[in-house]
Formats: C-alpha cells, structure tokens, sequence
C-alpha cells in the first residue's frame, strides 16, 4: 500500500472517488474439467472466489454479473457473452473481465481455451483478436482484463506513453494477466487458490480504500514472485482496444458506516475522510468528517505558510482560514514580518557639523521594500498600493504601484458605469479614463445608447400605422425582475459577425482540434461573463455548486440537460430568447472576434494564462468570482479557465463535415448521441486544458464541479431597428422565400380512399388559422391489420434487431396529422418558439421534449375542446406503411422505395429542417413520416413479442419513449417505417418533433 500521509493529495484523490461512474459489470470464466486438455484443479475456484468478492465488497450486484463454468465455458457461450456485453454495458459503466484456464501461444497470437479445446488445434479456441474485437464495441468508461492463464500476457500490447494520469475520470483500457507471455501460470494445490488468484484475493480481500489498479499491481507482482520462487510474474498493459484515455479502474470498497467511519479515523487523511462521505452522503458522521477535512487541510496549510515565511504566505492562509485554530499565530506573525516595513527613523540632528555624506543604507535593510511590495501585490488594494508609494516614494516599484493603482479604480468606475448605463455615466468615465483599457467599449456602448435620443424623430406618415419594429429600443425587461437577471440581460454583449478560422494550425494540436474548417457568423450576442451561481438560484431556487457560499461564481455541478430546463424557465421569466452558444460562436468570442483571431493567442485575450484564467496552478483549488482575471478583446470575461462551458453541439471527433455558417453541430450516431460539447477549461485543469482550441465533452446528463455555461442570444431578438437590422432582415426574407410562396400541393394520380371521406368537426369560428388549419388537416385512417417490425422474408438486407421479431398488429379506426405540427401552430397555443430553426413558420417544431408536447396538448385541449394526443408506436407505424391495404407493398419508406422522393434527411436537407409537405405524400396522404424530424409516440419504449395484439399501447412503465421516422441529419436507414428510437422524456434536440392523433 503507498505511504498514507496528511498532505494536500486531497484534488488527485477526490477526482478518483468522486467521478465513479455508472455501475460495474464482471464477466468471469472458469474451467477446470476440460475435455481435451489436461484438467486443472482451482479455476472455477479462484473465479467464484473472486465474484464473491467483487459483490460483497466491490459495489457489484449480482444482477451485472456473468458467470461461465466448466461446461458453461464454450467458445461460442464466451464469444457470445462478450458480443452481448454490448448492449448490457453503458457508456459510463465499467467492466471487468475474468478468465482463469488454460492458455497458449501460437505465431504470437495469445489465446484462452474453451472447455472443448484441443491441443494444437487453435481454431477451437478463442484468439486475443477475437476478444478484443467484441470489447471494442463495448462502449464501457473503463475496461480491465484479468487473465490468469499461461502466456497471458500475449493479450497485451506495449504502452508507449512515459507518464500519465491516475484518474478514475478518464476512460481506460487496462489488463492484468497472471504471467508473461512465456511464461506458464501455475495452478496450485488441488482445493486451494492458483498462486496469483490467491495474492488478487489477497489484495482485495484485506484493502479498505479506493484501490486504484496499478497500485493493485505492485503488490501482485512482488506477491506473485516470491510466492512462486521468480517463475511467474504478473505483468499490467494497455490493452488494444479503442477508447482508451490513459485513465484507471479503481476498486471501490463497500462496507457498513461503523466500519468506515473507524477506518478513516484510524487512517485520518483528507482523501479517508473524503471516501466517508461519497459512501455515506447522509451518514450519520458527516459533519465530523467534513470537520476532520477542514482540519487537515488548515494544518497543511499553515505547514504552507510556515515554510514560505511570508507576507504573501499568511495573507492567502488567513484568507482561506480566518478564525481557524492557528489564525492567531499567523497575524501574530505577520506583525512580526511588518514591524520593518517603513523607512528606519532618521538619528536626531547633531548640532556638529557633518562633514562626510550619510553612509548609505545597511545591506539588510533591503529586503524590507521588496516584503512590503509583495504584501501591496497580495492585497491588490488602492490602498495596499498607497502603503508601498507612502513608504517608498522612490522605490524600484513605484511606476508599477501607480499602474496597478490606476488599473483597479478604472475596473472600480467602469463597474459602476456599467451599472449606471447612461450616456452622461460613460461621458464621465470617459473624460477621467480616454486611453484606458475599456475606452473602446464605453464609446461603442456610448454611441448606441445615443441612436434614440440624437436622431430627430420622424413622425409616421398619415394613414399608416406603427408597428412594434418602429420602436428602436430593445424590448425592457420585466420591471419586477430581481437585479441578478437584470444584470444579465445587460451583461450580453454585441458579438460583431466574421469569418475565422476554427481550428489548431500548429503542430502541437491535438486531432479533434483539427481539419481546418472555415466559419462565417453572423452577429449575435453572448454573455460577458458565465452565469453565476446567484443567477442561477434567482430561476431555480436552488443551487447545486459544489462551491457554495459565493454567489458570484459561476455555477458548475450543472449537466447540460439542466441547463436546458434553466434556459427555458429563464426565457419564460424574461420573455427573451436566450440560448447556449454553439461551438463556433463560442470559439471565434474566445479569440476575440474576427479581429481578434489574428492575433492568435493561445488563451483567451493573452498568452498568459496567469493574466485571463483561472488554472490548476493559480486558482487554489476552487472557483473564482467572475470578472477577477482581464478580459479578452471583446471585453468577454472567464473564457479560458475558472468553469468549462457547455455549448449547444454534439460531439463530433474533429471538424471534417463542420458546418461553415456557425450553427451547432448536431449530427449523430450511436456513440456521441449523448456526448455534448464543452469548451475552454477551468480550475482544476493544467494551461493546455484551457487553450482557445481546446475541445471536450461530456454526457449530456453528467454533472462535474467544473463544469458551467454562459449564455448566447440572437442579435434580431435584441435590436429590431438597430445598426445590423437591415442586413438581418434581407437575409431573413431571403431564407423566408421558400415559405411564403403559396403551396401547390404536388398532384396525385391515387384514387380518393375512405382517409378522404371523413372529416372531424369543424372548430370555433373565432380561433386562429392554424388551429382551424390543425382540424382540417387530420386524416382518418382506416383500422386494419398489419404486420409490424421487420419481417426478412418479405424484405431486402438486414433489419436491427429493435425492429423484431415481426407480430401482427390489429387497429380501428383513428385520425393523425396530415404533417408534423408546425412552428405557427406551436406558438398559436404556446406563445413561444422553442425551434432551433426559427423564422420558418411552415417548418415542423423542433426541440421539444416528450414533457414539452404533452404541455402543448394540454393546453390545445383546453382551447379547441378538442382530445388530441400523440399516436402509440403501431398506429404511427401503420399509418407511415400507408394502412392495411398497402403495407405489403413493403416501400423501405414512407411512400416510395426512393427516400429523396418523400423525405428529408442527411444527404439531401442542406442540414436543416424545411417546410412540411415539400414532399410526396405517402398512400394514406401523409407528410414526413420519412424524415425532416424524428417524431415522438405515446409508447413508453420495450421490446418486440412474437404475439399478435390488439391497438397495443407499449409498456405501461420506462424510461425512455418511442421516436419513429429518421430526420433531417439522419442517415437513410434510420428513416425507414419500422425503425425505431428511444430517447429520455425530458430531453431535447433540433431533429425532435411530433404530430398529432385523435382517437376516431
């Protein structure tokens, strides 16, 4: 075990503890009688020992494990075990894979035998290759092996990387084996354990902390060896598997609260302590925990400051610990550090004449003058700056004390004339401050304020009205809103549009930085700062920062799914718009704008870190009020460091494919659907970390104390007749031509079926359009039979196998929506638009979660008095196979073999939803069932039966719903009828809408 201490290891361990993620899987193997080869005595042993031990001890239920014995341990139950593993194992899972049998090499491929392998036949067995081809479609945060065979260790390949970082963060794929790959492992005395399973067991058994895996490792290679006299030695390598991250696996003990609390006592460390509470959140011994932690980390501290010796020393300790136990002593100290501070008194004047020039100032006074600048530089005060130009008027500092002292009370004036927000306030500033760092902005904010009051009014012309855009005042905000959303609605500054590029062009780069991609924007606005924890609990009501208690902080410990729930509840409160910034907006403010990217530094507005960020190396462990480090070039505050930030794109490995225009990027496949993007690092990383071009990201429902988000807005939403409204309105009748063209509805030589004949009730005369529009567009569909899922016979390739096995499906009658509902018709009952396409009325709404669209039936209900509600999965199904007369015509979609004739999707969208009905109809005379946007079901989402129903409704309880039809950033398969989707109630995207069904 490492030497446990009492120093400051406290962020390495708490990274390990407190980002376990997900659960733990363990597949294990174990044979003993094998048919062909020689029988072995205490596998299967060693293997239930283990497992045994792994569920007592290690958090794994017995629900995630699986275990082959003896006859249970085929080549093909093995094969098919790991191939299963696939779809059992979520991406913040781990798994542990544990196989103890015979082992042999051949031409250098490694490989384990099965309970039917032969000697010297290896294609009965199962090849290294093999294995890891089955675990590189495991999407598992950490993968460990553990092989106790003979020349195990061929499993592995050499790991190249000279250092790297023990954290249980990142994901990993490690393995341990049992000896080398020329050795034989030794399997021990008959009904005891094999010489390294009972060292593995060892280990465990008797560890009462988080035990990371290389640590695990030195105590089996130095056990395995002198028990077995130097003829087996344990090797732990890399693994050739994707996905690793040069992370670890970390056993996390269990055990009851006495237990542990008695162990970390004993232990009496902040990482023992720390361990204590992740276990027990509400134990019973949280507060002397969280008491024995401040304690040890006061005490290292104040061993901190005693070995600097310093003012500087003291001030950060009294800082961090003001009334702690050794306070006292540290301002005791200080005074004693103070007490040369000034000028030594000058000897009472001689009445003798002096004759000789004043011998100069003894060598050891020197040193004072540079302790009294270091104590001004610690305070960062006007007045710790007067203090030094007092007693050193003459000093080597004094022309950087009045620098210093100039630069905090422009920052001082410029906070108020901000807050003040006047033309007369930034006429002052300006007169007492022209050359000063925020003189620019205080002119352009200036000049803008100045718009509306120095241009005369022009009044309107008789007999035409004024309209709202006539006003050239963006719309105030809420009188009774509280002062923290106020200040971020003044907090968003004007980001002027332009081209950069978004990329790393050095040779140090890392590839998902890469594949240069040009980005022209538009302008748009982005807050000045990240929000801040106050901001947050003002929408909220509560606060989930692990830095409580400084309100003007940012927020982190936030996922970017509730992030989304704020900005809704935000722009509800406010009636503005306010968004997440994409990637490229993010980037191209980070740099500074298009001027900005010229000068290409590597941070935010600096070169230096230490100047704009808060860092590893700077920031002492923990967040920082926002707005303390310089700003960049466009005054934008906290871009590199103090909190990564969430935009609104989805991960994507690098740049190939990036759109050009700025707009997220929110194509997906099975591995980033969950992946959101975050940029510009924090606190607790190191410079590279925080580098302008730095990417990273997350699942969309992970939370981390490092993690926050600053908000964006669109520039038309702010200032309707403002500088750039005119170019903003050209380009917005331009990309509105395709809409407000009248619609000819494309012609059909399908004879009128009985969907025709029926129609719904008409609707109040008094409602809007689109809601009498809504009515007459809802389609009767004619119950029938159908078979519905993927049935092979009656089709060409390969179904997934979500898509069977094929059932029959009986239905009555129903009606459901000729298109998806529309952006108009979403705001006639909602009042808002949620759409990340916005500006097209005709196009189906999107972003909208399943929660979101049953809060738009609720209310459409109770206007129209009408009973809409979303269609089950087999009534969405049937319809988009065109009923029971045509859904053995078998059409791959909706309509026609030939999705460009009827859908929306990848290759043909211009990446964007478009208007509905653009397309053929299908055989029913229904819109977009292929493509344009993923629609939700009623269905919560289950598995297929073989048993023929009768209008089933899916499971009556889940997780996840039902989306069906594939949308415009689908790929064409994912467009087909019977494929199918899953996604959380609550979550959201730009691709995700609905339509509408009513019961007949």
């Amino acid at each position: 075990m490492p030497e446990q201490h009492k120093g400051l290891d406290y962020e390495a361990m708490q990274q390990m503890a407190l980002q376990q993620q997900g659960h733990t899987h363990l597949l294990v193997i174990g044979v003993d009688a094998y048919a062909h080869c020689p029988p072995l005595s205490n596998c299967v042993k060693d293997a239930k020992d283990f497992t045994a031990l792994m569920q007592q001890q290690y958090q794994v239920s017995p629900e995630r494990t699986y275990e082959l014995y003896d006859a249970q341990a085929t080549r093909t139950q093995v094969l098919r075990q790991l191939k299963d593993l696939r779809h059992k194992v979520q991406e913040d899972d781990s798994l542990i894979v544990y196989f103890s049998g015979h082992g042999e090499i051949e031409d250098e491929e490694g490989y384990w035998i099965p309970i039917e392998g032969k000697p010297g036949e290896d294609e009965g067995w199962i090849a290294a290759s093999s294995i890891k081809r089955r675990l590189n479609q495991v999407e598992s945060f950490h993968t460990l092996v553990i092989a106790d065979a003979c020349f195990a260790g061929s499993f592995f390949v050499t790991f190249k990387s000279a250092t790297r970082q023990l954290l249980h963060s990142r994901r990993s794929r490690w393995g341990i084996s049992a000896s080398h790959s020329r050795e034989r492992a030794l399997d021990g005395q008959a009904g005891d354990n094999s010489p390294f399973a009972k060292e593995l067991l060892r280990a465990l058994r008797h560890n009462q902390q988080p035990l990371p895996v290389d640590q695990l490792f030195t105590q089996l290679r130095d056990a395995v060896a002198a028990a077995t006299q130097g003829r087996q030695t344990p090797i732990f390598k890399n693994i050739d598997v994707k996905g690793d991250d040069q992370g670890q696996f970390v056993f996390m003990p269990v055990g009851d609260e006495e237990t542990a609390w008695a162990a970390a006592k004993a232990t009496d460390t902040i990482f023992a302590y720390f361990n204590y509470n992740r276990e027990y959140p509400n134990g019973k011994y949280r507060a002397d925990a969280l008491a024995a932690i401040r304690r040890l980390e006061e005490e290292a501290h104040w061993q901190r400051a005693q070995q600097a010796d310093t003012l500087s020393a003291y001030f950060e300790f009294l800082n961090r610990f003001p009334d702690g136990a050794f306070a006292a002593q540290a301002k005791k100290r200080q005074e004693e550090l103070l007490s040369g501070y000034g000028e030594p008194e000058s000897p009472p004047k001689s009445k003798a004449k002096i004759t000789k020039p004043p011998a100069p100032k003894p060598e050891y006074l020197k040193p004072n003058e540079e302790m009294v600048w270091e104590a001004a530089k610690a305070y960062d005060t006007t007045l710790s700056y007067d203090n030094y130009i007092k007693n050193y008027p003459s000093g080597k500092y004094r022309k950087e004390a009045l620098n210093e002292k100039k630069r905090l009370e422009e920052e001082k004036e410029w906070q108020s004339t901000q807050q003040a927000d006047t033309v007369a306030a930034y006429e002052k500033f300006l007169n007492r401050f022209p050359e000063g760092t925020f003189a620019k902005r205080a002119k352009q904010r200036k000049k803008e304020l100045m718009i509306d009051f120095e241009k005369p009014k022009t009044p309107p012309k008789p007999g035409r009205k004024t309209t709202k855009s006539s006003a050239s005042k963006p719309k105030p905000l809420k009188l009774d809103l509280p002062a923290e959303l106020v200040e971020l609605s003044e907090g968003m500054l004007h980001i002027p549009g332009g081209t950069f590029w978004m990329d790393w062009k050095g040779k140090k780069g890392i590839d998902r930085e890469k594949h240069y991609n040009e980005v022209s924007l538009s302008d748009y606005y982005l807050g000045k700062y990240p929000v801040t924890q106050l901001q947050w609990e003002a929408i909220m009501g509560e606060n989930p920062s692990k830095f409580k208690g400084c309100p003007n902080c940012p927020i982190e410990n936030v996922s970017w799914e509730s992030v989304q729930e704020f900005i809704k509840k935000l722009n509800v409160k406010t009636g503005e718009n306010y968004r997440l910034p994409t990637e490229a907006e993010w980037e191209y403010a980070a740099r500074g704008g298009e001027g900005g990217a010229q000068d290409n530094y590597l941070y935010s507005g600096s070169n230096s870190l230490d100047q704009v960020g808060w860092y590893n190396e700077n920031s002492g462990r923990k967040t920082h009020p926002v707005g303390q480090k310089n700003p960049n070039q466009l005054g934008l505050f906290d871009m590199s460091g103090n909190v990564w930030e969430w935009v609104q794109d989805r991960w994507q490995k690098d740049y190939g494919g990036a759109p050009q225009d700025g707009r997220a990027w929110l194509e997906w496949n099975h591995k980033n659907r969950f992946r959101r993007v975050f940029r510009g690092g924090s606190w607790l990383n190191d410079s590279e970390n925080c580098r302008v071009a730095n990417r990273n990201w997350n699942s969309f429902s992970s939370r981390q104390y490092n993690v926050g988000f600053r908000l964006a807005r669109d520039y038309l939403d702010r200032f309707p007749e403002g500088t750039f409204a005119k170019r903003a309105k050209q380009r917005k009748k331009e990309l509105m031509i395709d809409f407000e063209k009248p619609k000819t509805p494309p012609k059909t030589e399908r004879k009128t079926t009985k969907s025709s004949a029926s129609k719904p009730k008409p609707l109040k005369l008094d409602l809007p359009a689109e809601l009498v529009e809504l009515s007459e567009g809802m389609l009767h569909i004619p119950g029938g039979t159908f078979w519905m899922g993927w049935k092979n016979e009656l089709r060409d390739g390969k179904g997934y196998k979500e898509e069977k096995p094929c059932h029959i499906v009986n239905l009555p009658d129903y009606y459901l929506g000729r298109y998806p509902v529309t952006q108009a018709l979403w705001e006639a009952v909602m009042g808002g638009n949620p759409s990340y396409f916005k500006n097209c009325p005709n196009c189906p709404v999107e972003n909208v979660s399943w929660n979101d669209v049953q809060e738009f039936i609720e209310k459409l209900n109770a206007k129209i008095g009408g009973q809409y509600r979303l269609p089950s999965e087999a009534e969405w199904e049937y319809a988009a196979r065109g009923g029971e007369g045509e859904a053995q015509n078998n059409n791959l979609y909706s309509g026609s073999n030939t999705l460009d004739q009827v859908g929306w999707y990848k290759d043909n969208s211009g990446k964007k939803t478009q208007p509905v009905g653009s397309k053929q109809l299908n055989q029913l005379g229904l819109y977009d069932m292929s493509g344009n946007v993923w629609e939700w079901c009623s269905d919560f989402y289950g598995k297929y039966t073989s048993h023929s129903q009768t209008n089933p409704k899916g499971p009556s309880s889940g997780l996840e719903r039902v989306l069906r039809g594939g949308s415009w950033s689908s790929i064409s398969r994912h467009c087909r009828p019977t494929n199918r989707n899953l996604w959380g109630v609550s979550c959201r995207d730009n691709n995700v809408g609905f339509r509408l069904a009513r019961s007949s």
